[in-house]
């Protein structure tokens, strides 16, 4: 596998990986806020869009390749 190769796989595991770390903020946002956390889920909820916003680019990248 030679290093172009081994970009376009990394890309696609980075962000499989970020996916599944955007869903646990999400879920952990949520019982933040069934907890009384107010501050603690909306913070949690922008760290979700911000995964969001990562695997956007690394599929981005990925393509470009």
């Amino acid at each position: 596998m030679d290093d172009r190769e081994k970009l376009i796989f990394l890309l696609g595991h980075w962000k499989d990986h970020t996916h599944e770390h955007g869903q646990t903020y999400h879920t952990w946002a949520l019982k933040a806020h069934d907890l009384g956390e107010a501050d603690v889920s909306r913070l949690l909820k922008e760290v979700t869009d911000l995964s969001g916003q990562i695997e956007e680019r690394l599929e981005k990248a990925r393509h470009m390749l």
